[in-house]
């Protein structure tokens, strides 16, 4: 539970950092991507997010 509840406090406190970005940026869903998968490469986030290498 320790894990968890690290987890979704550092969900939160990204959410906050991210309010006021722009309503299509991607951030959000690269955070939950992150969360949700440990080991994240950026080809899994290219595809996932469908966004380019620079991107």
């Amino acid at each position: 539970m320790k894990g968890h509840d690290r987890l979704m406090l550092a969900r939160e406190q990204m959410g906050r950092r991210l309010r006021g970005r722009r309503a299509h940026s991607k951030l959000r869903q690269l955070v939950d991507l992150i969360l949700a998968r440990p080991l994240v490469s950026s080809a899994v986030t290219e595809k996932d997010l469908k966004v380019t290498t620079r991107g």
